[in-house]
């Protein structure tokens, strides 16, 4: 993916029920800020414009937002559980995996060529949704300012 303008990307209907999503990303490379937005690759999982979790791996961290406009969805975390790194990451891979009946997401990641094993801190504080997703679920990849390489990219259902 290259973008030029602030986003450009790929979906993917991913449905109701638990489900793991797996990605490898290589070549990242990050242009310089711009005064609206900063360079990196974005994950959205989203529910009809209801309920959407943000993943970022921006240049200099990676950071989480959520929002779900039907309840509050539970955000056991703050911005210090942010992810900070001196250098931007050349690589990375990433782990999601949501539980339908509890309604929790958990994130791992590997950068710079690691497996997607470290559990994001926002993770391990927790992270759920106020409802279960539903049937229009969808994932989304972006990148802004910058170009990347989708090496692996699969999303499967699971049983909890």
């Amino acid at each position: 993916m290259v973008s030029k303008s602030h986003f450009q990307g790929m979906n993917r209907l991913i449905g109701a029920g638990s489900f793991e999503k797996n990605m490898a990303f290589e070549n990242i490379r990050y242009n310089p800020r711009g005064p609206t937005a900063s360079p990196g690759i974005t994950i959205w999982i989203k529910d009809a414009m209801m309920r959407r979790l943000h993943f970022y791996i921006r240049d200099d961290r990676l950071s989480l937002g959520m929002h779900d406009e039907e309840e509050e969805p539970q955000l056991n975390f703050k911005r210090e559980h942010e992810v900070r790194y001196s250098r931007p990451p050349k690589s990375a891979k990433l782990k999601f995996v949501y539980n339908e009946n509890t309604r929790q997401v958990r994130i791992f990641y590997g950068l710079n060529g690691a497996d997607a094993i470290t559990q994001l801190p926002h993770s391990k504080a927790g992270i759920y949704f106020g409802k279960p997703l539903t049937e229009s679920t969808a994932a989304y990849i972006m990148m802004s300012n910058g170009s990347v390489d989708l090496d692996y990219y699969e999303v499967k259902p699971i049983t909890p």
